[in-house]
């Protein structure tokens, strides 16, 4: 993968300046020292963490399946569906999204909002006869007694717009502008089918670029990377009637490119969703490293990502968290 540049506006410990560049001539400095420990992340180090673990989780979680707001705010303005020539199945999507979502969940001190603009084109195909085009030529038709071989070939845009505010004053915290672009590529594997429930295990690979401006406290920053996945995620899934119900990425790695030739890899553990009410997992873990290059051989520094009933947070080595405010939805099929 190309390096990719970090620009925020902050002030940012030398620690972390892995995710900075103050300006177009400046120079970057490694984190940390490969043959010495690295200290505990200050508060404002956290923040930068913070940031770039969601991106990488957000991006994630919209690769892994097709996703909806828990509101039901979802507005669908296009849709077809075709039949190739080749058998395959095309389906072209342009839709918006929103949601609203008071956090922590136990002791809720602020608000987020988001409004998401997607567009989605999936191509499919099988080694059966168990694809086509539902009534009216909108959505793809799968008939899992027969299916086999299943596999979606996706390309994918994405803009959100988040505003995250105090609940007790309403002031505004923090805004934040997301645009991303990427592929994917799902292969299905039916592990049971009664007719009404059905199980699949899902390999997920895909790769995608971005870029965040953020604005709080009246300073804007950007950041900017490829998400990719570094081992494919592994996701059991179990469905009724078309709903999720129960979703589990058992396992995968996903990586992004930094500066001075640096690595960040997220490692999923059993992420838990349930009856698809909530893009934060209830349960499950995430074990990050920052390596030193592209071997991915020199780690210099590691953090858990921890979800807990719908809440998400980062646990330090000294034991100190820092909460994480994800776009929020709920989990669909693909």
């Amino acid at each position: 993968m190309d390096k990719v540049k970090h620009s925020y506006s902050v002030s940012i410990h030398p620690l972390l300046l892995l995710f900075v560049m103050t300006g177009a001539g400046s120079c970057g400095v490694e984190v940390g020292n490969p043959t010495k420990p690295v200290a505990t992340p200050t508060a404002d180090e956290q923040k930068t963490l913070a940031l770039v673990s969601t991106e990488q989780l957000e991006e994630t979680l919209f690769a892994s399946s097709e996703t909806q707001n828990i509101d039901q705010t979802l507005r669908l303005l296009a849709r077809s569906c075709s039949t190739q020539s080749d058998g395959s199945v095309l389906v072209e999507s342009d839709l918006t999204e929103t949601s609203n979502r008071n956090l922590p969940l136990a002791r809720p001190n602020r608000n987020i909002a988001v409004e998401t603009s997607r567009t989605i084109t999936t191509k499919s195909t099988s080694e059966s006869s168990g694809l086509g085009c539902g009534p009216q030529e909108r959505f793809a038709t799968f008939n899992w007694n027969v299916l086999t071989g299943y596999q979606a070939e996706k390309t994918s845009t994405r803009s959100t717009q988040k505003t995250i505010k105090d609940i007790a004053t309403g002031t505004t915290r923090e805004t934040v502008a997301v645009s991303a672009e990427g592929n994917r590529s799902v292969g299905w594997t039916r592990l049971s089918y009664d007719g009404s429930v059905l199980a699949v295990n899902k390999s997920v690979r895909f790769e995608s670029t971005l870029q965040r401006n953020t604005t709080r406290d009246g300073t804007l920053s950007e950041y900017k990377s490829k998400v990719a996945t570094l081992a494919n995620l592994s996701i059991n899934q179990n469905s009724q009637n078309g709903k999720v119900k129960h979703f589990t990425i058992e396992s995968g790695k996903v990586v992004s490119n930094f500066q001075n030739s640096q690595k960040l890899v997220l490692e999923y553990k059993n992420l838990t969703f349930v009856n698809s009410i909530s893009c934060y997992p209830q349960s499950g873990k995430i074990s990050a490293t920052i390596y030193q290059d592209e071997s991915l051989t020199l780690p210099v520094y590691t953090y858990d990502i921890n979800f807990d009933s719908g809440d998400a947070s980062m646990i330090f080595t000294d034991g100190t968290a820092v909460e994480l405010d994800l776009v929020d939805c709920s989990l669909s099929g693909d």
